[in-house]
């Protein structure tokens, strides 16, 4: 009997499985989660998270002066 696609969670490998590598993703029904534990990390989202700017990445003040030369 087939897993209903709610039954599947998405877990990256930490650790070589088969012709699988650490990195890639797989599937498994999500009974069968805890049985990778220390193999595989569950992916949580399929785009990376946004990073929020630091104060250094934001745009400097101008510092260029006003002032005409005489």
């Amino acid at each position: 009997m087939a897993a209903e696609p709610t039954d599947m969670v998405k877990m990256k490998l930490t650790f070589w499985h088969g012709k699988k590598e650490p990195g890639d993703v797989i599937e498994v029904r999500r009974e069968d989660v805890r049985s990778w534990h220390g193999f595989a990390v569950p992916v949580t989202e399929d785009k990376p998270p946004v990073k929020a700017p630091t104060i250094n990445e934001t745009k400097p003040a101008d510092t260029t002066s006003a002032k005409t030369k005489a």
